[in-house]
């Protein structure tokens, strides 16, 4: 029965598993795990020397691994900057903790053949047999800073916009990036201005309004959706505001499509607009003078004037003297009715009397 007994084990006490901490650091298990790593990884000693490489290390370096084993690991760095990386490696040999390096500032790597390239590097301390070892992940960090610069291209792009930019959550309506435009026109800081909605700065929008606004665009019926309301800065103050809004084709990876809003302060425009109705009701006013002038001038002035000719031509016909002279004073008045309606018509037009002195 003892017998049988012992020779019932758990899978995990089978005679040929042992734990990692007893594999030895030439064994096939270790060396297939370090090479299995997606970074390159590179193991000194206290003293700076190089013991073990991964594959990775041998691709990214250009060396072979036996050409860098026992190799001070300053070989892996530009010349420029060996000294300086000898003095960071023994203040880190005195305090190692686990830490990255290069994530903002990338370091330099150098190539067998002489190329520099920027490279992360991630540190750990690591003890084993009784030494202390010290493990450096590296990671190629070009393609990170080449997007990162094409990033910050766009982004300098949208910031040099001359209206405000926002991208919004499909779901949540929050901003997740504002371009300084579109701070600057609210006072508010970009960093402000993420996690706030539109309800957050548009005072006549309700949520359901804006959902009924955005309905168009959500649903597919339409490709941009534009609306005119008025916004508020920080300071309280409000201005009008013309914001389209479209949401771009989702990619095969995207499970969610953000919203762009295009926001302008179309203070400016509106001011203009108001200045060209201004500029129309007057020249409706001007025509209207300009047409009652002419009625004054061509219809009432010249009756006006053909009435005072005939009654001037009948006073000579009159035996009558005192009836004569108050024909004559009424042919007088005539002359200063019309002379008072010539006054009127060149005020209406902006002229004067003398304009037309030989008109009747």
């Amino acid at each position: 029965m003892n017998d049988n007994s012992a020779a019932t084990t758990s899978p995990d006490q089978q005679p040929h598993a042992r734990p990692l901490a007893e594999t030895a650091a030439d064994d096939d298990l270790v060396r297939s795990l370090v090479d299995a790593a997606p970074d390159a990884l590179v193991v000194v000693d206290e003293g700076g020397f190089i013991e073990l490489v991964n594959s990775q290390a041998e691709v990214l370096f250009g060396y072979r691994r036996c050409d860098l084993v026992g190799k001070p690991v300053e070989i892996l760095v530009p010349g420029s900057v060996r000294a300086v990386h000898r003095a960071h490696r023994t203040r880190y040999r005195a305090d190692p903790t686990t830490r990255a390096m290069g994530a903002g500032e990338p370091l330099r790597g150098r190539r067998a053949d002489g190329t520099e390239f920027p490279v992360e590097v991630g540190l750990s301390p690591m003890k084993a047999g009784g030494r202390q070892r010290f493990v450096a992940s590296v990671r190629d960090a070009t393609n990170r800073l080449d997007t990162d610069r094409r990033n910050r291209s766009v982004r300098h792009a949208l910031d040099a916009a001359v209206d405000g930019i926002f991208i919004v959550d499909e779901q949540t309506l929050k901003f997740t990036y504002a371009n300084q435009q579109a701070a600057s026109m609210h006072g508010y800081t970009v960093d402000e201005m993420i996690g706030m909605t539109p309800l957050h700065l548009a005072p006549d929008l309700t949520r359901e309004s804006l959902a009924r606004a955005l309905s168009p665009l959500m649903a597919g019926e339409t490709d941009a959706v534009t609306l005119e309301t008025s916004a508020l800065r920080k300071d309280g103050t409000e201005f009008p505001v013309e914001v389209h809004l479209n949401q771009p084709a989702a990619t095969n990876d995207e499970l969610a499509r953000p919203l762009v809003a295009v926001v302008r302060d179309i203070t400016e425009r509106e001011r203009a607009a108001r200045v060209v109705l201004e500029r129309q009701a007057m020249a409706r006013v001007m025509e209207d003078r300009e047409r009652l002038a002419r009625d004054l001038h061509d219809r009432v002035i010249g009756e006006l004037f053909s009435v005072g000719m005939s009654i001037q031509g009948t006073v000579p016909l009159i035996s009558d003297a005192e009836l004569a002279q108050r024909l004559q004073q009424s042919v007088v008045g005539l002359d200063d009715v019309i002379r008072l309606l010539r006054s009127t018509v060149f005020g209406l037009t902006g002229g004067s009397e003398g304009d037309s002195a030989d008109r009747p």
